[in-house]
């Protein structure tokens, strides 16, 4: 029996094994572990060798089908697809979020090399509270933030930890990372999708023994898990790691830091202790002065694009170029010979392609220099003429043309031109032309002529991103696990790309960022950010969880940033103030103490009331009342909401305790901003509106 219909046997007896009641990540998890066991039991010597292509339980939705066959949450069955010819994976230690510490399986794993293979780590119910250990261990004082990292991760720290404490630190924090981003869903993700990560995500082994809300919670709203990253023990624990592992940990905490400024409410300002990250790890600048070098590669300023040529007149390549059979032989000493006398001698030894006399523009004379290509035909020494045979010909013989001798030689090989090189310096070219003539303009006149001011700086998006995005969506929808042959032949070729940009345009802050990436030898990548890479390009399209990466099935073009400052502002980290400016001291004010009074009814005239207008929707009524606290005692306010939503209007009212305060805010008329924006003040009248 051959392995393949060994497997496929233990397939069907895992199906019957493992309950159909499990999330399906969960149970494709598990038949993948009860069908290695059995293959244990029934062949322990043979070595497994599948075919490509070939069944894999982790990425089958539904294990029934036959190897070779896919089937997807919507029901279908399709051929499982197979990887892009064009698109070869790029050679690395690492790719993506791969995960490169040790799961677990149905046993105690392997361990990595040089890592311990401790089982602490939460999965098939070891390392819980309860299984695995009778007591808890006394860990020493140097491990404190390894205890801290496996509390919030659903585990305990074991004696395989203990020793080894920063490696085990290492790891626990890389997985507390990707944790956070794999529950919080980076990209765009619907509510539906979202609340299946939170649901199936804790069923994977990689994930078991974490509470997705409370994770979260203890990430984003305490600051203790956080602290620990800014500490120098995680330095030390980042040393001690491998290249590859160490490069994904500085994007995994570059792209937490992203997450965190895009959460509604923040302002896009980070904790404090984010400062005492980047101190402690200076390459996530470097990590982002690359990716934003890679953004600006996307957008394009429309004034800088060329208008001469639409796609319908792109230009041919000659046949001469196109037929790889040609050769091009250079001949000096050609004096006065024209182009047909040179023809006529060398249609002997082959077909010409072309001929090319060079001559003097400004003389119109001949400057003895000529290039022929030549392509194989005929016959030679009584057999078929070849390329070689050519080549050979047309050099051992001398060539005497009209008394003149001249000297042949073979001529190098015109370079392949790169396409998307040449427009990039054309756009370059034009982008500093006009920039050079807005300032000479600037320095002549003093301003910018109003028809170069009229067309502002509008961006587009570049030729090159939208071709990566097309072939982005050829990608399967998902879930995709990092090493789906689709994948990682997609991100390959597409850090090729990057790659030679960034040495080609790339300043030294970019190259030294291109260089972190690789080995110590330069040879090879430790580490390919293909999450980053993805994010990047499938702006509106990509979405990454904990259990894999989704393409929706629907999606909006991106939205293009204001301008190319945008993109790289959005890299700068802004940090909140250690020491926060204090807030006014406002007095306790009483809403509405005094009902009798009625100072706040509609209908009552009051010359201690205003009217203030164009307040923003998101103006609360504190912010209203700290702005015209300085000009009185303030009784009574109130933020007007509409009765069927409760949302803001934009306006409210105000009542001072004396005229005086009133007539002080008028006379500041122009001078009232509330939320960074100008609002209208008016004495309200009788009916509750503003007096004319």
């Amino acid at each position: 029996m051959s392995w393949a219909e060994l497997e496929w046997q233990a397939a069907q007896a895992a199906e019957q094994q493992v309950p159909r009641h499990f999330p399906a990540p969960a149970r494709a998890a598990m038949l993948e572990a009860v069908q290695k066991q059995l293959l244990q039991q029934w062949a322990p010597n043979a070595q497994a060798h599948p075919a490509p292509g070939a069944w894999d339980a982790h990425t089958a939705w539904d294990s029934r089908q036959p190897p070779g066959r896919e089937a997807h949450p919507r029901g279908d069955v399709r051929p499982a697809p197979t990887p892009s010819v064009d698109l070869q994976p790029e050679p690395c230690d690492l790719f993506g979020d791969t995960a490169w510490f040790p799961l677990k399986a149905a046993g105690r794993p392997p361990a990595y090399p040089g890592y311990p293979a401790y089982p602490g780590m939460p999965g098939m119910g070891m390392g819980m509270p309860g299984v695995g250990q009778e007591k808890p261990l006394d860990v020493p004082e140097h491990a404190q933030a390894l205890q801290t990292l496996t509390s919030a991760l659903g585990c305990r720290v074991t004696e395989e930890m203990l020793e080894d404490v920063p490696k085990a630190t290492f790891a626990e924090a890389s997985r507390l990372l990707l944790a956070v981003l794999g529950f919080m869903c980076e990209g765009p993700c619907q509510p539906m999708l979202r609340g299946n990560v939170v649901a199936r995500g804790p069923h994977l082994p990689m994930w078991q023994g974490i509470t997705p809300h409370v994770l979260l919670r203890e990430w984003f709203d305490a600051d203790e898990l956080l602290g620990l990253f800014g500490q120098s023990a995680m330095r030390d624990a980042f040393e001690s790691a491998s290249r590859g592992p160490q490069r994904q940990f500085v994007t995994l905490l570059s792209r937490t830091a992203f997450v965190e400024a895009a959460r509604p409410g923040s302002g896009r300002v980070l904790r404090i202790q984010w400062q005492l990250i980047f101190q402690q790890f200076p390459e996530i600048s470097l990590v982002r002065a690359l990716l934003t070098h890679v953004r600006r590669r996307c957008w394009e300023d429309s004034r800088d694009r060329s208008r001469s040529r639409s796609r319908s007149r792109e230009r041919k390549t000659p046949k001469s170029e196109a037929d790889g059979e040609s050769v091009r032989f250079f001949l000096k000493n050609t004096g006065d010979l024209n182009e047909q006398k040179l023809r006529l001698h060398f249609k002997h030894y082959g077909q010409i392609m072309s001929c090319n006399v060079l001559m003097d523009k400004r003389k119109k004379q001949f400057r003895g220099m000529c290039f022929v290509t030549l392509k194989p035909e005929g016959f030679y020494k009584g057999k078929r003429n070849t390329k070689q045979m050519m080549i050979d010909w047309v050099l051992e013989e001398s060539h005497v043309i009209s008394g003149i001798p001249i000297e042949v030689t073979q001529a190098d090989e015109k370079p392949q031109e790169d396409e998307e090189k040449k427009r990039d310096d054309r756009v370059e070219e034009r982008r500093l032309a006009r920039l050079d003539k807005e300032q000479r303009m600037i320095r002549s006149v003093g301003v910018v002529a109003p028809h170069l001011m009229d067309r502002g700086e509008k961006l587009v998006p570049s030729p090159w991103f939208r071709r990566w995005r097309h072939r982005l969506e050829m990608l399967p929808q998902g879930p995709n696990s990092w090493s789906l042959p689709q994948l990682q032949g997609f991100c390959g070729p597409l850090w090729r790309e990057v790659a030679d940009y960034a040495n080609r345009t790339g300043d030294k802050t970019v190259k030294e960022a291109l260089a972190f990436f690789q080995d110590a030898a330069g040879e090879r990548w430790s580490f390919i950010p293909s999450a980053d890479l993805l994010l990047t390009i499938g702006d509106g399209m990509v979405s990454l969880t904990a259990l894999g990466v989704f393409l929706a099935p629907s999606y909006l073009d991106p939205v293009a940033p204001p301008t190319i400052n945008t993109l790289v502002n959005i890299a700068i980290p802004t940090f909140a103030s250690a020491n926060p400016a204090p807030l006014p001291q406002m007095p306790v004010y009483s809403f509405s103490a005094n009902p009798e009074l009625n100072r706040m009814q509609k209908g009552n005239f009051d010359d201690c009331k205003i009217f203030i207008g164009g307040m923003t929707l998101a103006t609360s009524l504190d912010q209203m009342m700290r702005g015209f606290a300085a000009y009185g005692k303030i009784t009574d306010a109130v933020v007007m909401t509409d009765k069927m939503t409760g949302k803001p209007r934009g306006f409210g009212f105000i009542v001072f305790e004396t005229p005086e305060s009133v007539a002080a805010v008028l006379a500041d008329h122009d001078k009232h901003h509330i939320d960074g924006k100008w609002v209208d003040v008016k004495r309200a009248s009788s009916d509750g509106c503003p007096m004319p």
